[in-house]
């Protein structure tokens, strides 16, 4: 089986957030999202610039952007 997309490992990001904003609230899965996010941008072209934005945000929101903005 091989190792997953960066498209995929972007999606499964989005659902995770989902996943945890439903079971922890906004503000606590925003902020651990934060750690989360260095393993599902790993080998993507510009991951450290990209974690330096996501640990920027404040809002669900702002993270799906940027991790929708990766897609492509």
């Amino acid at each position: 089986m091989p190792p997953p997309t960066p498209e995929e490992r972007i999606n499964t990001a989005i659902r995770h957030l989902e996943l945890m904003v439903e079971s922890k609230g906004e503000q606590i899965a925003v902020f651990e999202m934060r750690k989360h996010a260095a393993w599902y941008t790993k080998g993507i072209r510009g991951a450290a610039r990209i974690r330096e934005f996501i640990n920027k945000c404040c809002s669900k929101k702002e993270i799906e952007d940027i991790l929708n903005s990766l897609k492509g």
